[in-house]
Parts: structure tokens; sequence; C-alpha cells
């Protein structure tokens, strides 16, 4: 419906009206788990333990993106990309998930995902940078690799990219990272 409209995005309350005034009904997409986080998020914000909209979420934990990329027998490539968020933000902060070309990008070469520091990757357009590396001709590894040196090491960087030729990944923290198959069909 948004691209019915001049627009390429809308978020906060205006967004939800706009959905409302479409149909859309209302969801609600927190899980147990996500509220228990946020009352324990809260309950150590009360506590003094962090201060209200700090930067502590660079020191702790409490994310996770799903990031996918993929390329079809017809040579078809696919980046997708799911995020948990981050604690202590803004309300109505937009992270680089949804944002094409910077937490994920595909075209006709290749595709690519990627997770960390939201801010810092939209800033530096991350996913589209490590794409056009591989569409000049360097290996995945090599452009993931140079995306990579683009953030200092307290950054929380992770890529994975595909291209004809293959795949490559690289990250400069601990993370669970990635599953590949060669077959053809699945």
């Amino acid at each position: 419906d948004v691209f019915a409209t001049p627009h390429v995005l809308l978020v906060g309350d205006d967004a939800t009206a706009f959905a409302r005034s479409k149909g859309h009904a209302v969801f609600d997409p927190a899980t147990p788990e996500s509220r228990r986080r946020l009352q324990e998020s809260l309950a150590k914000i009360r506590e003094g333990k962090l201060p209200r909209y700090a930067r502590k979420w660079k020191a702790v934990d409490l994310h996770g993106t799903v990031g996918a990329v993929a390329r079809d027998r017809r040579g078809r490539f696919a980046a997708g990309s799911s995020t948990g968020g981050t604690a202590f933000m803004l309300p109505g902060r937009v992270g680089d998930s949804p944002i094409v070309g910077a937490g994920l990008y595909a075209g006709p070469k290749a595709a690519v995902t990627v997770t960390g520091i939201g801010e810092e990757i939209m800033k530096r357009v991350l996913s589209k940078v490590v794409y056009d590396r591989i569409a000049e001709g360097r290996t995945p590894q090599a452009a993931a690799n140079r995306g990579l040196s683009l953030f200092p090491e307290d950054v929380s960087i992770g890529i994975i990219a595909v291209s004809a030729g293959g795949w490559g990944e690289a990250s400069n923290q601990d993370m669970a990272f990635f599953a590949s198959s060669p077959r053809r069909t699945f």
C-alpha cells in the first residue's frame, strides 16, 4: 500500500494510522521472551544500573539478527534480514535491517546481508558497499573482508555474501554464523 504513494518508508503513529486506513489488522509482534527481556531491562533502569537511553547496548548483547543470502537455480539472488531490535533505543528508531543497501542488498551479481550496530552500518551503506566490490570482480570473501575493515573493532559487525563464484563471511565478534549448501535443489 505504501508503494502506491510517492513514499518508500513510513514509521510511527502515522504509519499505523495509514495501515488501519488500508484495512490492515492490529498485530502485536511481542513474544513472551521479548516481554521478559523488557521487564528485566526496565528493572535495571529503575535500579540505576542502566541510565535511560544510554549507549550501554554496545556492551550488552540484547539483539539478534537473522540474515540469509541465496542464489536460485536460475542464478537469481536474494537477501533477507530479520532483527530482534536493539535494547535502549528511542521509540520510533529504525535500524539497518529493513534498509536496502544498509542491512541487506541483492542484485544480478550477488546478495549480501549484515548484522551489527545499525546506525554505523547505515552510515556506511555496508551491504551496498560489499555488493559493489563483488560486482567489480572481487570474491565475496574479499568483499566481506573489505567491508569489515571499514569499522573499528569495538563496532560489532557481521557480513555474509554469495555470488555465482562462491560465498564469504566476516565478523569482528563471536557470532553464530552461517550454513551453506552447494546442492542445486533442496
